[in-house]
């Protein structure tokens, strides 16, 4: 139960299970009590959907539709499903791939939400994802928390900025143009990349650049870089342009003149 919340002479209480409170019109005169709508209905505010079917206001359709990442199955919204879930409903089965969590690229096959639309596509841990038959699909077994990489050394010398531009356009995959320079996330893919380097490679470029603000360190698409391992007696920040590169046998990070410094470099699928 609820209150209209405003002072007045008197309150009206809604049951916020199914209705919503309308205290005031355009005249300050108190409303009511009213039921909550279902799904397709008219409205101009989420309250004003049933909260107990997992409905919202759309505002730009001005109806009640599902919250975000559930489906309405006919009755009631349900929540999607991810990766190796059964896509059942109390005794039946999905034949729906929008019952599954579409937005991670999941779908439903044989009952099971899974990425086995092409074969090579995988579960990485957070969404699926298409490896191409020339790249090398890693596996990281650390404690942080297992994930699935797919990565594919370069074996040529380039500048930092040309292998920036030739890892964007590397890779199209199932689910389009999807790679960069690596990044390192943390501690755990920077072993995980120098293991894959091997020791044949004294070191390779990584995509982090302090060019967006000088005095911080950012990925190559301009977001904000995590922290960086760097190597012992190294600056980490510098009053001018500085790109980076990970040397091999030290697992550790130093930086680089991005235009005249040349190096190998691996590229990752996003």
């Amino acid at each position: 139960m609820f209150p209209c919340p405003r002072i007045s002479s008197y309150t009206v209480i809604c049951n916020t299970t199914n209705e919503y409170c309308s205290c005031y019109d355009t005249n300050d005169l108190l409303i009511g009590c009213f039921k909550q709508r279902l799904y397709g209905d008219g409205c101009y505010r989420s309250q004003e959907c049933a909260n107990n079917y997992n409905l919202q206001c759309n505002t730009s359709l001005y109806q009640c539709q599902c919250l975000d990442h559930y489906y309405y199955n006919g009755s009631t919204c349900m929540s999607m499903i991810t990766y190796s879930q059964a896509c059942s409903i109390l005794n039946g089965f999905c034949v729906f791939d929008y019952w599954c969590r579409q937005d991670l690229a999941l779908h439903c096959r044989n009952f099971t939400c899974t990425c086995s639309l092409c074969r090579t596509c995988f579960w990485d841990g957070v969404r699926c994802r298409d490896c191409p038959t020339s790249w090398e699909i890693v596996i990281s077994n650390g404690t942080r928390q297992p994930r699935i990489y797919c990565y594919v050394k370069v074996d040529s010398h380039v500048n930092w900025d040309e292998s920036v531009s030739i890892c964007s356009t590397a890779a199209t995959s199932f689910f389009g143009p999807t790679s960069h320079l690596v990044y390192i996330d943390n501690l755990q893919e920077l072993t995980d990349v120098s293991v894959f380097a091997t020791n044949q490679y004294y070191d390779i470029f990584i995509g982090h650049t302090n060019s967006y603000n000088y005095p911080q360190w950012f990925l190559s698409n301009g977001t904000l870089s995590p922290p960086l391992h760097w190597c012992a007696g190294l600056a980490t920040t510098y009053a001018t342009l500085a790109c980076t590169r990970l040397l091999i046998g030290a697992a550790c990070v130093t930086n680089i003149v991005c235009h005249g410094w040349t190096s190998r470099y691996i590229c990752k699928l996003n």
